[in-house]
């Protein structure tokens, strides 16, 4: 009783001040007049009666009915889980959908009939939401558009009557709106079972209103509109002033709920919230094309925003978006199982004190190494924005991808009675819970009608890799376990051993610790595939460097580098001049006309301010030291032959600008601005890569393209990247049919993509490589390319959405599957599967090519344990 008095004076306060700024904040309202003064102050009290007082206990509810949904398909799925089904291309099995608000309603094949079930659908801060259930249906029958006087069959002339609605369309429309289309409240707008295009016009807008559902449409291509006198009721028309061009503005509103929309390039951003609009769920959306993508809260001095509460769940942020996934000020925002694949600026933004809870998203990283932080805080210093609670909890990172948290690091272990902290699904199955996004696919059609097994497949996939995620266990990885065996025992079953097996057993029982396989290894020398054999175990190496070239394999075998040349010594790790290089720097070193052994003589830290364009015959040998290429140009060998880089760290390689640059010690020449790529190969033949650390470049990690040939690249470690090598730029140039290259002993860890590589034409060995990691595809390619992969390791992903090793593009199966790609002797963990294709003996006819022989698969993890940069010191086997 004491606080009511309380409570009174506090509403009679927010009444006053909101009646005082209402005018400042009109919204293009040209006469605010009494109509839209209490249309105004009916909605603060809808903000108010909507504001969740403990926000967190829509979080926990959100995340519990996620991970039920999930685990009930486990059910459905598990009856139809062989592989002869999954190769049926029109699957016939239960309908399944891979989230929950779409397991609410889509496998019902009568949903036309039950439209307003939708209604019981709704999660989130928007859950209240019941758009025109208590109302009749409306059929929108015309797309045309008058805005003073709207006709009937119109959609202006539906939005606009002031009982509920439940609006639907009675064919596919491309509806052009020539003023903002201002809603009255209690409203469904759906676009179920026609494709409707909100588009060349002006906006929707949901102003001074509550309860608005917006389903199923295309709205793209909007405008400013030019204001001037707007019905927006069928008893009020008023004057308007010009539109700012959102695709949907939502303005002091409330329980609204936005599902299934495709929605790009709008003049000003796709969805706006602001003045209090709260009670909001954005789901299953598909945004693409557009700077500032999302606001909420338009203004730091509108305080009203603390009421907003906002849930962003299972959308797709796309292809060319640049900034406010959202941006956010005051509020309360929920970021849950969003797939975030492109930014150029940042993904989250805000000021003003916003808690933003993000939970289960993946964020891919753009290749750009200055925009890799998922976060961007404004108007703050530090000391301030410190305080804000900003959370992310079971997020998938990659390429480089970051997400710099404040506020209380144990905000989860507080609110535990309130929000369990677990992600409503886990990251990885993120791409396949927001899979029907894309535009152009029918989102509501079954899975028993798509054309493509592999959708009913990557169902399957999600099912368990969420049952893993919840228990989860480590992939049998014998140089993790715990276990006294000793490690070659583990790589070498007793059933599978040999002479060579057991005398790498013999080395290994004597130093039986996991330790002795780490990378700082002390016991006796034990270089684990042929080329390191050659060399690694000289102590003298440091004393005889060119004996190097000697060990070179595969197509790149012929490569010598700068054998024969005289050694020279890299002093200087400037870059400062690129027309006149100083003597002593590796730009120096690399325009030499003559035969070079480039060396170093320490460690050294080299940020290269336009690319590196090497002369034929050079090795860049950086053994004995840590040599960092970084922060700048990368590499390039244009037109060129005899070129080996080996022990270099190659990484956080951005794009720098043309410009006058030497190439030779008698030409400079202007270059245009370079892609970025770490290592790039254009006309370049006889190159061997080995022993090279690469992650982080703005296009590829390597780029072989136009004719480049002879190349081998091997035991090397890439990490931490998207598109990781392309061999073949063009589908036209049938130049790389002469395209021979071999990847043997690499490592593919962390937070790699995709393109491992991705080839057009020409030919490719891959031999004892270690895939441990991809999100997308490992090896892919087009044009014909022959594929010989034997002896790799393939580890898939929990993900049961990502298990295919492979990717076929720009061709349909009756051309590709005359396409040579072999799988030989591979070892295929954790579900991953080649699929291989053309002539299954091709290899047996191939002959005098310079393969590197095969080692059984299960040796890869000792292969290649040494992948990447080595810690060499001279006097001692590296």
């Amino acid at each position: 009783m004491n606080n009511q008095p309380k409570m009174t004076h506090s509403l009679f306060v927010i009444f006053f001040v909101f009646g005082a700024i209402i005018p400042a904040f009109n919204a293009h309202i040209g006469d605010f007049d009494e109509v839209w003064r209490r249309r105004a102050e009916e909605a603060m009290k809808f903000t108010l009666q909507t504001y969740e007082s403990e926000p967190a206990n829509i979080t926990l509810a959100f995340n519990q009915k996620t991970r039920d949904s999930v685990k009930e398909l486990s059910a459905v799925v598990s009856k139809n889980e062989t592989r002869r089904e999954l190769g049926t291309k029109k699957y016939e099995g239960p309908c399944t959908v891979t989230n929950p608000i779409d397991k609410c309603w889509r496998c019902d094949p009568n949903w036309a009939d039950n439209r307003k079930k939708l209604v019981e659908c709704s999660m989130g801060f928007g859950y209240k939401t019941t758009g025109g259930r208590d109302g009749k249906y409306y059929v929108v029958s015309d797309s045309s558009d008058d805005y003073t006087t709207p006709k009937p069959g119109t959609l202006r002339h539906a939005v606009i009557q002031k009982e509920p609605l439940w609006i639907i369309f009675d064919r596919n429309m491309k509806i052009k709106l020539h003023q903002e289309l201002i809603m009255q409240g209690d409203k469904t707008i759906d676009g179920r079972g026609a494709t409707v295009h909100i588009t060349g016009g002006a906006s929707i807008m949901i102003q001074y209103t509550k309860n608005v559902i917006i389903h199923g449409l295309h709205i793209h291509d909007i405008v400013e509109g030019n204001g001037g006198m707007v019905r927006d009721a069928v008893d009020h028309i008023g004057f308007r002033t010009k539109s700012d061009g959102d695709g949907i503005s939502i303005f002091g509103s409330s329980n609204i709920w936005i599902d299934h929309m495709s929605m790009e390039n709008c003049y000003d951003g796709i969805i706006d919230a602001v003045e209090g609009s709260t009670g909001i769920t954005i789901s299953n959306g598909h945004y693409t094309d557009h700077n500032e993508v999302m606001l909420f809260g338009a203004s730091d001095s509108s305080s009203i925003d603390q009421k907003m509460q906002i849930t962003l769940a299972f959308n797709h942020f796309g292809k060319r978006l640049v900034q406010r996934m959202p941006r956010c000020r005051w509020g309360y925002i929920h970021v849950v199982n969003n797939d975030y694949t492109h930014w150029n600026m940042y993904a989250i933004g805000g000021s003003k004190n916003p808690t933003i809870i993000s939970q289960g998203n993946r964020f891919i990283a753009p290749p750009d190494i200055f925009k890799k932080q998922i976060t961007k805080r404004e108007y703050s210093p530090e000391s301030v924005w410190m305080q804000w609670t900003w959370r992310s909890e079971g997020d998938l990172y990659m390429n480089g991808a970051y997400f710099v948290q404040a506020g209380d690091p144990d905000w989860s272990k507080k609110h535990q009675n309130l929000y369990d902290g677990i992600a409503a699904a886990p990251a990885d199955q993120v791409t396949w819970m927001t899979r029907d996004l894309v535009r152009g696919l029918d989102p509501y059609t079954t899975i028993r009608t798509i054309d493509s097994w592999k959708k009913y497949a990557s169902l399957v996939r999600l099912v368990h890799g969420l049952q893993a995620w919840q228990k989860p266990r480590p992939i049998a990885w014998p140089c993790r376990t715990k276990a006294k065996t000793p490690p070659f025992k583990k790589y070498f079953p007793q059933e599978q051993q040999g002479p060579d097996r057991a005398a790498g057993a013999a080395v290994a029982a004597d130093n039986s610790t996991r330790r002795h396989l780490a990378k700082k290894y002390k016991g006796p020398c034990m270089a684990t595939n042929l080329i390191d054999k050659c060399w690694r175990c000289d102590p003298h190496w440091a004393d005889h460097r060119q004996k190097y070239a000697d060990c070179a394999m595969g197509f790149g075998s012929k490569a010598i580098g700068g054998k024969g040349g005289r050694v020279y010594v890299v002093t200087d790790n400037s870059d400062k001049d690129v027309e006149n290089p100083t003597p002593g720097t590796l730009r120096h070193a690399v325009i030499q006309k003559e035969p070079l052994w480039i060396i170093f003589e320490r460690h050294m830290h080299i940020k290269l301010k336009r690319e590196l364009l090497m002369q034929s015959h050079k090795t860049i040998d950086g053994r004995g030291f840590n040599i960092h290429i970084e922060k700048g140009a990368g590499l390039k060998m244009q037109s060129v032959n005899n070129i080996i880089i080996t022990n270099l760290h190659v990484h956080n390689i951005g794009i720098t600008p043309g410009g006058m640059i030497r190439d030779s010690v008698d030409h400079v020449g202007i270059r245009s601005e370079d892609e970025g790529d770490g290592i790039s190969l254009f006309a370049a033949t006889d190159v061997w890569i080995d022993h090279v650390s690469m992650s982080r470049a703005t296009d590829g990690l390597i780029d072989a393209v136009q004719g480049s040939t002879g190349i081998t690249i091997s035991n090397c470690h890439f990490t931490d990247h998207d598109k990781a090598m392309l061999f073949g730029a063009n589908d036209n140039h049938v130049e790389d049919k002469k395209m021979q290259i071999t990847l043997a002993y690499n490592h593919f860890g962390k937070r790699l993509d995709q393109r491992m590589p991705r080839v057009r034409f020409g030919f490719f060995h891959i031999v004892n490589n270690d895939y441990t990691h991809w999100m997308r595809y490992a090896i892919g390619g087009n044009s014909g390319a022959t594929i010989i992969s034997q002896g790799n390791r393939f580890i898939a992903q929990a993900s049961l959405l990502i298990k295919e090793v492979t990717h076929r593009e720009k061709a349909e199966e009756s051309e590709w599957k005359n396409w040579t790609w072999l799988s030989i002797d591979d070892d295929m963990q954790n579900g991953a599967f080649f699929r291989t294709s053309g002539d299954q003996d091709a290899l047996s006819k191939l002959k005098n090519l310079n393969l590197i022989p095969a080692e059984p698969s299960y040796k890869v993890g000792i292969l290649t344990k040494f992948a990447g940069s080595l810690s060499c010191t001279a006097g001692r086997p590296c």
